[in-house]
């Protein structure tokens, strides 16, 4: 996960150079281009009566920042479009990477650590364990003998289990479908993806 972590940093930074960049790049041209229209309308009407210039100097003014505000509300949304489809097309390379080490025998250890994590936390015997159907039989020779219910879960597709113990009201959740969400939530929520 350390270097799904690296290359979500990486992301990161490159998302944020990239479109800080380019916002600041348009935003600069809006603001010069308002600002020689500014010049040019200045020059214009600099002969006419001093009260008459400054109001009409001051509307120019707010309907250019009012033009570039609309030009960097244009810009900021393309760009959150634009993260959010860099951001997709990266996740769907983890989901399926994930996807392929769930097809190696390793990922019978990983199993074993989940049914361990949550024996740890609770007995098992009594609990519910749910998993996806292509792993029903390792975790059946894992957890069987624990006096816990092996069953099978639609909303599990990565892989990983979920333990319910009905009698206490509890759910550990520790499946792979779970923790991509929560990276993805997190990586959403950092501070480098917002404007």
């Amino acid at each position: 996960m350390s270097e799904n972590a690296a290359k979500l940093s990486k992301l990161r930074k490159e998302i944020e150079g990239c479109c800080e960049k380019e916002a600041a790049e348009i935003v600069e041209a809006a603001q010069k281009a308002a600002e020689e229209a500014l010049a040019a309308a200045e020059k214009e009407i600099r002969g006419q009566h001093k009260d008459n210039t400054r109001k009409t100097v001051e509307k120019f003014r707010n309907e250019q920042r009012k033009r570039v505000s609309e030009v960097r509300f244009s810009e900021n949304r393309r760009v959150l479009i634009h993260r959010g489809k860099l951001t997709d097309e990266f996740f769907a390379r983890v989901e399926a990477e994930i996807k392929e080490e769930t097809a190696k025998p390793v990922y019978k250890d990983y199993l074993l650590r989940c049914v361990t994590e949550a024996e740890e936390k609770y007995s098992l015997s009594g609990a519910e364990i749910y998993c996806r159907e292509a792993d029903i039989e390792a975790v059946k020779a894992i957890a069987s003998e624990k006096g816990a219910q092996i069953l099978c879960s639609d909303s599990i597709t990565l892989g990983g289990i979920v333990v319910k113990i009905p009698d206490k009201n509890i759910i550990m959740d520790l499946s792979l479908d779970a923790a991509l969400e929560s990276e993805r939530e997190s990586f959403s929520a950092s501070k480098e993806m917002q404007l």
